[in-house]
């Protein structure tokens, strides 16, 4: 398969069509919106779901949190859902639909060393294992109490 976006298409790209990783950005003026990279540009997904490029079967919006954590827990059905249609938006010869309107390519796609990239996960309820592992092991290896 072969994307429209050219640097997706570039001998040794991290980011080709069958590559869309997810993550979350933020520019200069805006909130922090989520994202996949395609190429050497990443596309904005709260845009594409405000405009009604992409949906997810849900009444409000998922994209517009800052993190993946509530698309993530719509489970694999809309993660495939969601894979297939972003494929047909970018692939070369499919929907052109935002291939063809100028303005919403241009506010969708940014070149990635233009803009900051973050987590795309708020991580709840971390444990380090190493950490944990130490101290059992310090628990064990001491003599009991009396």
């Amino acid at each position: 398969m072969k994307s429209w976006i050219h640097s997706a298409n570039e001998p040794g790209s991290q980011f080709p069509i069958q590559n869309l990783p997810y993550g979350v950005f933020r520019d200069l003026a805006a909130m922090p919106h989520c994202c996949v990279a395609i190429g050497e540009e990443i596309l904005d997904l709260t845009l594409l779901e405000e405009e009604g490029l992409i949906e997810t079967g849900c009444e409000q919006p998922v994209f517009n949190k800052g993190a993946f954590n509530p698309f993530m827990a719509l489970g694999p059905a809309r993660w495939h859902q969601l894979r297939r249609r972003l494929t047909a938006l970018l692939i070369d010869g499919a929907d052109a639909s935002l291939r063809s309107d100028s303005v919403l390519r241009r506010a969708a796609l940014r070149q990635r060393h233009q803009v900051t990239m973050l987590l795309p996960f708020e991580v709840r309820g971390y444990t380090d294992a190493i950490s944990s592992r130490s101290r059992i092991a310090r628990i064990w290896a001491s003599p009991p109490s009396r």
